[in-house]
């Protein structure tokens, strides 16, 4: 009898330990979120809690809590639970985890959480971003620095030196905490640092950082339509030679050459041409130049576009050219002799039967007057053959034949 009794006293102590075991969950922490920056210096940390359950809250600024500036308890009166920290330190990372302990009885310890609290007030502003000593950086950079609470506006300074020397940007009275440079040159490594605007006094600069550009894309070299072409259509599909690494383009095209004022000034272009309206009867001057993360690189030098008021009037204000060749057939040189009406950049090309290119020659602008240039056909087969003369957007075509 005495043994059964004894049996039942175990056994009741065993599922009363196994319910509370059960019962006391270990928590979770809500918040601060693990990772967060810029926290208050009397955070408040929350955990999943049970009602009437007794939790110990340790703070620590290591992760292994082999010491601790915070440990307390709190019991729980609601699904979450919650106490707020006090006096901590400026710039800080902590570590905080809580579990259940009742009397003797403890659970795991929660997973720990990492933040850090936010920065004190400055005596001088700070730089932060380009990261010091980045690299690859644009030559275009946005400048931003962590300001001052009582400061209204900045300078800041740009040197390809470390004593500043010499200045490659300076910006003063600047109302925000960030600003763009002006363009900057591609592979050197610049030094700044902003300073709080003040009228009636110098004030000191802040640290100094320093970053270097990457390169800009290389001027595409531009294809259609040609030096000095003339159109008639007013929609004018403008082509150019891609670049390696370029990410967009930029086109411009103005009244003048040196671009004072753009008619069109289009960024952001994702491939090679582009269709663009232009005012009928109009002389434009048009240029690309090519983007990628870095920068914009220089422009391609410009050309003269010529916007007829319609087909007939390329006609009249272009004549065609005055082409004729000698001796047809031909075994060895083919001279190819035209007069020009008007000055531009004139092309010859050789084109097989199955329209195949086999020769070109293309002569820079050239003024009005009569020109000879041999081609020399040796090396192409026996055969009839097709020259192509193109000339301010018009081509002349005729037929050869070369014998061997």
């Amino acid at each position: 009898m005495f043994r059964q009794f004894y049996r039942f006293v175990v056994f009741f102590f065993l599922c009363t330990a196994l319910s509370h075991a059960q019962q006391w969950r270990t928590p979770s922490l809500v918040k601060p979120v693990n990772g967060s920056v810029d926290q208050s210096l009397n955070p408040i940390v929350s955990w999943t809690s049970q009602s009437g359950v007794i939790y110990n809250v340790q703070v620590s600024d290591n992760q292994q809590f082999d010491t601790y500036i915070i440990s307390t308890t709190y019991k729980a009166d609601a699904p979450i639970a919650q106490i707020m920290l006090s006096d901590l330190d400026y710039l800080s990372t902590y570590f905080v985890r809580v579990r259940v302990l009742m009397g003797a009885t403890e659970t795991p310890w929660s997973a720990a959480v990492m933040f850090t609290t936010l920065e004190g007030p400055l005596s001088s502003p700070r730089p932060v971003a380009p990261l010091n000593g980045a690299v690859n950086q644009s030559t275009r950079p946005t400048l931003s620095w962590r300001g001052m609470s009582d400061v209204a506006a900045y300078d800041v300074e740009v040197s390809p030196t470390t004593e500043f020397s010499s200045v490659s940007y300076y910006a003063e009275n600047i109302p925000q905490t960030q600003i763009v440079s002006t363009l900057l040159s591609p592979t050197m490594t610049y030094y700044w640092h902003v300073r709080p605007h003040n009228e009636s006094m110098q004030t000191d600069w802040s640290s100094t950082s320093s970053f270097t550009t990457g390169v800009a894309p290389y001027a595409p070299m531009l294809a259609l339509p040609e030096h000095e072409a003339f159109v008639a259509s007013t929609v004018v599909n403008f082509q150019w030679q891609g670049i390696f690494g370029a990410e967009s383009y930029h086109l411009q095209v103005s009244f003048s050459s040196t671009f004072d004022s753009c008619i069109v000034d289009r960024s952001n272009i994702s491939s090679n041409s582009i269709m663009q309206e232009l005012p009928a009867g109009s002389l434009v001057f048009w240029r690309v130049s090519a983007v990628n993360s870095i920068g914009e690189g220089t422009w391609s030098p410009w050309r003269a576009l010529h916007i007829a008021m319609s087909t007939s009037d390329v006609a009249a204000l272009v004549p065609e050219p005055t082409v004729a060749i000698a001796p047809n057939p031909t075994s060895s040189l083919l001279n190819i002799n035209f007069t020009l009406p008007a000055s531009g950049f004139v092309r010859m090309s050789i084109v097989d039967l199955n329209g195949i290119e086999v020769l070109s020659a293309t002569e820079p602008q050239l003024g009005v007057g009569s020109y000879s240039l041999p081609m020399d056909v040796s090396s192409i087969p026996s055969g009839v053959y097709t020259y192509v003369v193109a000339y301010n957007g018009m081509r002349t075509i005729g037929k050869f034949v070369v014998v061997r």
